[in-house]
């Protein structure tokens, strides 16, 4: 005997968006094939009693998939809406009015939401944050909500003024990231992030360590089973100028090390067929010791030499709108040396070693 979900409804606001609709069987895992009947209805008929979910393939909007029983008398209507997916339709950016700014300064954090689907996305808010956790001010856009609609082609602007104090300036930069999204939200959102300079002051040392990662190891196993890669090249590059500021060569134990660094977020290089798989990102503070830095890399693609003319040698005018010559000048090649942050870093992995032993025994006693 035939049971039905009779006019199951996919209520959206365009019946075209709706794709598909499936009814599955929880017992037999039996899918059962939907048949349009009218626009935004939907039937499913089948031969088997029970309890079955439906779900609906509806690209760029999120049904909820409910469980419904189908016995020996009529089947039910099942009425479903649909929430549009914030990452399908919207999209973000995040831009600074300039690229560098000096202590004093006014920054303007310019901040964009767009709705590029056919219908209004309801709800939209965003939560954005700079390097630390805190939190950057977006008004009646600002996470939970209740938030602005957008409709259809709609754009939202926020504009964020951001003092440069002697914080950001220890920092060397300003960075924020975040996201806008609508509900529900773990359904994806748009992201987006800006970086700005502060250029000026430095850092007196940092200090590293590059290692080759074991194949296949999460970060923590990697850092525990890899062997250090001497000889090897490192360098630091601007992460907004592209400026490469200091380089060093690896001692026997895959230290590096350099002097009197520029302030700012660097991007870690390795010259060789190398690919860094953890630490790329460099920052670099005036004030404290960042102790040293893991640099993992793994066997990847040639890495060619920065031509050692990209070295900074000078430093551009701050607070222009697109600097085109590199700043801060680089101290050239640093040499390595040992101290506490190395003996720290020794001690942080002699721990992590003993917290994955112990983990180890108490899964073998279970």
């Amino acid at each position: 005997m035939s049971r039905s979900f009779r006019n199951l409804g996919v209520l959206v606001s365009t019946a075209a968006l709706c794709v598909g609709v499936s009814a599955f069987e929880g017992r037999a895992e039996v899918t059962e094939p939907t048949t349009p009947q009218s626009p935004g209805q939907h039937r499913a008929v089948t031969d088997r009693t029970g309890g079955y979910s439906i779900s609906v393939a509806a690209n760029g909007w999120s049904f909820p998939r409910p469980r419904v029983g189908v016995g020996h008398g009529p089947g039910p209507d099942v009425p479903l809406r649909g929430e549009l997916v914030a990452e399908h339709v919207l999209t973000a950016t995040a831009a600074f009015d300039r690229q560098s700014y000096r202590n004093g300064d006014i920054a303007l954090l310019v901040l964009t939401v767009t709705n590029g689907g056919r219908a209004a996305v309801p709800g939209v808010t965003g939560s954005f944050d700079e390097d630390g956790g805190t939190a950057v001010d977006l008004g009646d856009l600002r996470y939970p909500g209740p938030g602005v609609t957008l409709p259809p082609g709609g754009t939202r602007t926020v504009q964020v003024r951001l003092p440069v104090d002697d914080h950001r300036a220890d920092l060397g930069r300003i960075r924020v990231s975040g996201a806008f999204g609508s509900p529900p939200f773990g359904e994806g959102s748009a992201g987006a992030s800006a970086l700005a300079r502060v250029p000026g002051r430095r850092a007196a040392r940092v200090e590293g360590l590059l290692a080759v990662r074991r194949a296949s190891a999460s970060d923590v196993a990697g850092a525990l089973t890899s062997r250090p890669l001497p000889g090897a090249e490192v360098h630091l590059r601007d992460q907004v100028t592209g400026a490469v500021l200091v380089r060093d060569t690896t001692d026997e134990q895959g230290r590096f090390g350099f002097s009197d660094v520029p302030v700012g977020l660097h991007d870690t290089g390795v010259v060789g067929p190398w690919e860094i798989a953890s630490g790329k990102d460099f920052p670099v503070s005036a004030g404290g010791d960042p102790g040293v830095r893991l640099v993992l890399v793994e066997p990847g693609p040639e890495q060619p030499d920065p031509d050692s003319t990209t070295l900074a040698t000078t430093s551009p005018e701050v607070g222009t709108a697109a600097p085109t010559t590199p700043s801060d000048a680089g101290s050239g090649l640093a040499g390595t040396g040992t101290g506490a942050s190395w003996r720290a870093l020794a001690g942080l992995l002699a721990l992590l070693t003993g917290a994955l032993l112990v983990a180890a025994a108490r899964r073998g006693r279970t």
